[in-house]
């Protein structure tokens, strides 16, 4: 039997479909994932828990103490004025908080809230912690050139050594941790993808020295040298690409001025030194 020979269109469709290939067949790439996976959207609602947990907090603690007997006695005005009260109600609200970065991050992410953020703990803690230690001994000696107001608001909260032990574990345990993931863990990346590397930096430092505000009564000398601190930990998390770096760096910085301020007082006893 005879070989049936192709001519014509049917040999010209025949190699055609032996030379390209069938694009239909082949998947559509998908889009590449945003980086990160939440935006100014989600930052707004973690900004709005920030205030709505306060001021549940807030009104909570009020109700609280109507019960406790020195406390009892006092109007909103003067139990705000109490450090521990303030203390208490800043930390319940920080609770309020991360549990909505948290589920934000989880949903946005769909991935592990540490990984998504970038938390990973670098391989060198000890050069982390002693960057902190050193910038804080800087910050102590540019400090002394440099005009301080001569009373702040948030020096109420070492006026004994209850408000002054209270606040050195708020400031160990909880701040340096709330605010390295807002700051260096959520907002940095989201400014650095639309403004790019340097701009991110500059406002994220500028955003952290401008949340201390209250506590230096707008002073601009403390709101500069903190400036300069965020500047030095956001730098941080663009080298070491980790938010725990930034944390231990943090960690270390208050953990030094903490360490100083309860040396040359005596243990908070005599703080006019």
């Amino acid at each position: 039997m005879k070989k049936r020979k192709l001519r014509g269109p049917c040999l010209n469709r025949r190699v055609s479909e032996a030379i390209i290939p069938d694009v239909e067949a082949s998947p559509p790439l998908a889009p590449a994932p945003r980086d990160p996976p939440w935006g100014y959207l989600d930052l707004l609602l973690i900004l709005t828990a920030v205030i709505i947990g306060e001021v549940v907090v807030l009104l909570l603690g009020f109700a609280v103490s109507r019960i406790i007997p020195q406390l009892a006695t006092m109007n909103f005005r003067q139990l705000v004025e109490v450090p521990l009260y303030v203390i208490a109600v800043q930390t319940f609200s920080y609770g309020i908080v991360l549990a909505v970065m948290w589920a934000t991050v989880e949903v946005r992410a769909q991935h592990n809230f540490f990984d998504a953020i970038h938390w990973k703990l670098p391989p060198r803690i000890l050069m982390f912690a002693a960057l902190g230690s050193v910038l804080a001994y800087v910050v102590l000696i540019i400090s002394k050139y440099l005009p301080f107001p001569p009373k702040v608001p948030i020096e109420k909260f070492f006026g004994d050594p209850k408000s002054a032990y209270a606040m050195m574990a708020f400031g160990l345990l909880v701040a340096p941790f709330m605010e390295e993931v807002f700051f260096r863990g959520l907002l940095f990346p989201v400014l650095k993808r639309t403004f790019g590397l340097a701009a991110a930096m500059g406002v994220t430092a500028f955003l952290f020295a401008l949340m201390h505000h209250g506590q230096l009564a707008g002073a601009w000398a403390p709101l500069a040298v903190l400036f300069a601190v965020g500047l030095v930990l956001t730098a941080v998390r663009v080298w070491s690409g980790s938010v725990a770096a930034c944390w231990i760096t943090h960690l270390a910085y208050n953990g030094t001025l903490f360490a100083t301020i309860y040396y040359f007082s005596n243990g908070f006893r005599n703080m006019t030194r």
